[in-house]
């Protein structure tokens, strides 16, 4: 027990002590939001497609993607990487964020590349996510959509 807690305060320094405020874990913006000023923030564009804007804290990277005419956000994703062991923390460090899988399972029971679903339940917004492996080690992606 004591190797999960170790793991999790790991993980979770870059989501929640003092980049909690730059990290946003979870919170998604009310207002508008532009290209500019994501690039006030330290967001450069994305050399996969020119309407996404990425950006590295520690070990997450942020990414907004835009539609086509740049006018609307279309999502805002967080990847992270995890070592293999933790899976059961990151269900309940998501816990801490009021975040559930929406399905009947536990984390431990999702299979790699499968989508599925979290809700956060104080504001009822949805995140659509997967877990991938890569040279031995998950990948934890999770994605909202701005409502078009």
């Amino acid at each position: 027990m004591k190797v999960y807690t170790i793991v999790f305060l790991v993980f979770f320094a870059s989501c929640k002590v003092e980049n909690d405020i730059e990290l946003n874990l979870f919170k998604i913006e009310q207002g508008v939001l532009t290209v500019d000023d994501l690039k006030n923030q330290g967001f450069v564009k994305s050399e996969v497609d020119a309407i996404m804007f990425e950006k590295s804290i520690n070990d997450t990277i942020i990414t907004y993607e835009f539609t086509e005419d740049l006018s609307k956000l279309y999502s805002k994703s967080w990847s992270f990487i995890i070592p293999n062991q933790t899976i059961e923390v990151l269900e309940k460090g998501f816990e801490k964020y009021d975040v559930y899988l929406m399905v009947p399972e536990s984390f431990e029971n999702l299979s790699l590349r499968k989508t599925f679903c979290l809700k956060q339940h104080t504001s009822n917004l949805v995140y659509f996510s997967t877990i991938d492996s890569l040279e031995n080690r998950r990948i934890v992606d999770i994605v909202y959509y701005f409502p078009l």
